[in-house]
């Protein structure tokens, strides 16, 4: 599975220093992602390994996160922790299928449209139009 976390600073810039990503597989412990290439093994309430994690730096404040499942099922959770001292906000993008979920179940609102640079969450605009937010004609991915 990978993911994308876009992490922007107060007035909306890209902000390049990593958050800190953790990953919990049904009810074991929240496992920080590490950076590439050591891979940390997520493991579930009974310590056997589920899968594994690492992050990447992408672009300025943008970066991949690569989730390899040892073993279907079970509900994966992220947590995306701002351990800095300046005022940041994170946007969470599904690569490859994977659904970003809020807590209660529906659809997270601030998942990134696809349409890169941009990291628009309401993209509107198609290939015809700008979309009124980023100014990117594109589709939503």
């Amino acid at each position: 599975m990978s993911l994308r976390v876009i992490a922007f600073g107060a007035d909306g810039s890209r902000n390049a220093a990593p958050p800190r990503i953790r990953l919990q597989v049904d009810t074991g412990p929240p496992v920080e992602a590490t950076e590439y290439p050591a891979a940390q093994p997520i493991t579930d309430a009974q310590n056997q390994v589920a899968g594994s994690a690492a992050w990447m730096r992408r672009d300025a404040g943008v970066y991949g996160v690569q989730v390899a499942l040892d073993r279907p099922g079970g509900t994966w959770r992220i947590q995306i922790e701002n351990d800095g001292a300046d005022t940041r906000a994170f946007q969470i993008v599904s690569l490859g299928g994977a659904e970003v979920r809020d807590d209660d179940g529906w659809p997270s609102i601030d998942v990134y449209c696809g349409c890169h640079p941009c990291a628009c969450t309401r993209h509107e605009g198609d290939s015809e139009r700008e979309c009124r937010h980023c100014e990117h004609a594109c589709e939503p991915a």
